[in-house]
């Protein structure tokens, strides 16, 4: 006797294979196919595929506000971390780009930020902080300033040197800046300090580089997340992030070269002391970045549940063998490959954020979680690796009038400063080609 037809078998296989992918996704493990629709939902351009909540709902979070590094790339702006916690915002390192996508989100004027945390002095972390110190000064709000020396001269140098910038800004708003009477708040930071600030817990220490790095810890409702700035390997790190929820680390993908790190000539043996460096035996110099084993090994020794990759080049991701490798090499939560504007929430959910018609910054997902510009992978062990990718084609973005090219006064950021460079054949618009040919 003949109980099902062929159609009503393979009806039947679909229908317990959908409910398999949905089991799985409910327990953490994703397949191979459910990987690929993923994809597909990410790069979709039909914005009814998108939901959107208000920041409201979001109690703590960090955006990426810049992902990349020295090098130009016109889909990263220097590093830049925004740090939300119920309408509070602090910005972790301020590089170049940072101010117009800060603008980008609405986040400027009375709508600024709570404080500035600096995590070292080399320029793509600190770029326009005194721009930023500026424009903080001529709110006339209460502020804080914090990060390793010379911080406290550099602010003292910002009121001086634009005393009377500020003073005629200021004019215009009928107030006067008075230098020695105003509200920030400046810490100068040596690593061990622990603090709060607008009911969020802050702790720091410091971390090996070429220079004088402090990492920051951000407590509060029993969720976390580390930003650690640019670092080599430590075994001090966990004593920071030990079971942190978000860890945003100066990352390695499966692209970079052999996944090594870099040595700087000018770290000095009493800063790899200090802050428990790896020191290259070769020529007694102190690692400037780590590996990605390194890496890796950090993340597991503090047992982060997410890892966010930054600080990142202009070498392309592949989301799957980023996730794969670091998985073998022993770590066993979420991998994410930092982009700007994305944002990751303790929980490891994470989405793009964009500004809204009312000049609040707003998340926008795609369905399942999965971000518009970003793409998902797994490691395929017990616990799913998630890796965001770039944040995308930059003409899906800056192509505001749909004509497929970029005008200058269309162009932002990065983008905008280097038009001259990519508009190869100079005719006031930069394409899809160009774009391949960025220098």
């Amino acid at each position: 006797m003949k109980l099902f037809s062929t159609k009503q078998f393979q009806f039947t296989i679909l229908i317990l294979l959908a409910m398999s992918l949905n089991l799985n996704a409910e327990n953490n493990i994703v397949s191979v196919s459910a990987i690929q629709n993923d994809k597909r939902i990410a790069t979709e351009k039909d914005t009814s595929l998108l939901e959107t909540k208000t920041p409201d709902n979001i109690d703590f979070s960090v955006t990426i506000i810049g992902s990349g590094n020295p090098q130009y790339n016109p889909e990263r702006t220097q590093p830049s971390a925004l740090v939300q916690y119920k309408g509070i915002k602090f910005l972790v390192d301020m590089g170049n780009g940072t101010m117009t996508h800060l603008e980008e989100l609405g986040l400027s004027g009375k709508n600024s930020l709570d404080a500035l945390f600096l995590t070292h002095n080399h320029i793509d972390h600190n770029a326009e902080f005194i721009p930023m110190v500026h424009d903080e000064l001529m709110t006339g709000r209460e502020f804080l300033i914090a990060g390793p020396a010379p911080i406290d001269e550099m602010v003292s140098y910002t009121k001086k040197f634009y005393k009377e910038d500020l003073n005629y800004r200021m004019s215009g708003r009928g107030k006067t800046f008075d230098e020695n009477n105003t509200k920030e708040t400046v810490k100068v930071l040596k690593g061990g300090e622990s603090f709060e600030y607008k009911g969020v817990k802050i702790s720091t220490i410091e971390v090996p580089h070429s220079i004088k790095t402090i990492a920051y810890r951000f407590d509060v409702d029993g969720k976390s997340i580390v930003i650690t700035g640019d670092l080599s390997y430590t075994n001090q790190l966990q004593k920071l992030a030990k079971d942190v929820d978000v860890l945003v680390i100066d990352g390695k993908t499966a692209s970079n070269r052999n996944g090594a790190g870099t040595s700087n000539q000018s770290a000095t043996s009493n800063q790899r002391t200090q802050s428990g460096g790896q020191q290259n035996a070769a020529n007694g110099s102190v690692q400037a970045h780590a590996s990605i084993d390194e890496i890796a090994k950090m993340a597991v020794e503090c047992n982060a549940k997410t890892m966010v990759l930054t600080h990142l080049g202009t070498q392309p991701v592949d989301l799957d063998a980023t996730a794969k490798r670091y998985a073998d090499l022993g770590f066993k939560g979420k991998v994410i490959v930092a982009a700007d504007f994305l944002t990751i929430t303790p929980d490891g959910e994470s989405f793009m954020l964009t500004k809204t018609t009312t000049g609040t910054s707003t998340p926008q997902r795609g369905q399942n979680g999965a971000n518009k510009n970003s793409q998902t992978s797994t490691n395929q062990n017990k616990s799913v690796g998630q890796a965001s990718g770039q944040q995308g084609n930059p003409m899906d973005r800056f192509d505001t009038n749909g004509d497929n090219k970029i005008s200058e006064s269309e162009a932002k950021g990065q983008l905008k400063e280097n038009f001259s460079k990519l508009d190869v054949n100079h005719d006031g618009f930069i394409t899809s080609d160009e774009l391949k040919k960025k220098p």
